[in-house]
């Protein structure tokens, strides 16, 4: 086949993939189900989901099984994989009332057709210089080694064997029979204790990891394979890599994989800290309330010793909130104000200023 010929198999294919996949019986949506969500503020949800999920590309909150939301009716703010907490904004007042009012369950879904989508409109723009390679590979049997844990069966010697004495080859296997830590591995060692450099190329981040993920393993409990490749040296994770692959094997990826998680650690640790602080608050609201009781009961007639113990409580009160707002550099001024001649006015004006707001990030499951 030509590259023309190539081009058109290709692209047929992803037509009637895609067509497949329109009438219910394709894979390529996933889900993941919301375990629980708490609505926060006007128009924020906290969702914690049963499985983690590396992106929000794709993905369409089902609420209930009559109600679909794309990316152009929620939107997602911040996402922590420790709790599996996703940070939504719905703006629609009407469905934030409803999810109120009606608590649906809630489905997570990508739609991952535009993958298919995207490779068709790539091959169908340059699949013409897409062909295959002018040479084939000449490895003589002895020029293999197998990672010396394996025992290796005649068909996986002979996947290798295809692999690199061919200009093309397709394997498969189900999983579990060596595809990636057995054959893909020694394929690929073989080039490279020739001194061949390799591209291993994925529809995604996780594919590409995985790969990866086996190669390494092999080179790292293999003497030989150790000797003929440092990772470090001559492996190098090309694109954004995941997180969890970041922090496993960060000398190995590119330097603004590693910055992007930087910044995404950062922007996770100021988010927590809002958090924090709105927890910190939520702890006083209740001595504020004890605080506005106790300035009326004041004004009432009692004996000395009743109004004393008075006063110590709302010293009490104060000196407690003080340890909180004390630290808080944007409410730090209100510990000042509550020891102000004006008590009952300061109370309320501290109180409307701290709770009378909205307060997106007043909660975390």
């Amino acid at each position: 086949m030509d590259a023309e010929e190539i081009r058109d198999v290709f692209t047929k294919s992803a037509r009637d993939l895609l067509e497949y996949d329109g009438d219910g019986h394709g894979p390529a949506n996933t889900a993941v189900r919301v375990a629980s969500y708490e609505l926060v503020g006007k128009n924020s949800i906290l969702l914690t989901l049963e499985e983690n999920i590396d992106d929000t590309i794709g993905a369409y909150l089902y609420l209930g099984d009559r109600l679909v939301l794309g990316n152009d009716m929620v939107g997602y703010s911040f996402y922590d994989r420790n709790t599996k907490t996703l940070g939504a904004t719905i703006e629609n007042a009407g469905i934030m009332g409803m999810i109120a009012a009606e608590k649906p369950e809630m489905t997570l879904e990508f739609d991952l057709s535009f993958l298919i989508r995207n490779a068709a409109e790539y091959y169908g723009e340059y699949g013409e210089l897409i062909g295959y390679p002018d040479r084939a590979p000449r490895f003589a049997d002895g020029d293999i080694l197998f990672p010396s844990r394996f025992s290796p069966s005649g068909q996986q010697r002979d996947a290798v064997r295809t692999i690199l004495n061919s200009r093309l080859s397709y394997v498969w296997g189900a999983p579990g029979t060596g595809k990636t830590q057995m054959v893909l591995a020694t394929a690929i060692m073989a080039y490279m204790r020739r001194g061949g450099r390799i591209a291993i190329i994925a529809p995604t981040n996780n594919s590409v990891e995985q790969v990866l993920r086996g190669v390494l393993g092999v080179i790292g409990s293999d003497e030989e394979f150790g000797k003929a490749v440092d990772p470090a040296r001559d492996i190098a994770r090309v694109g954004t890599a995941t997180e969890q692959f970041i922090e496993d094997y960060p000398e190995l990826c590119e330097g603004k994989s590693i910055a992007m998680l930087i910044s995404k650690k950062n922007k996770e640790v100021r988010l927590l800290g809002e958090i924090i602080q709105e927890k910190e608050l939520d702890v006083i609201a209740a001595h504020f309330r004890a605080l506005e009781m106790l300035a009326q009961e004041r004004k009432k007639p009692a004996d000395r010793g009743a109004k004393r113990e008075m006063e110590r409580q709302i010293d009490r009160l104060v000196s407690e909130i003080n340890a909180v707002l004390g630290e808080n550099s944007l409410y730090g001024d209100l510990t000042r104000d509550l020891t102000s001649m004006n008590f009952e006015h300061q109370i309320a004006a501290a109180k409307q200023r701290l709770y009378q707001r909205d307060r997106p990030k007043n909660s975390i499951p």
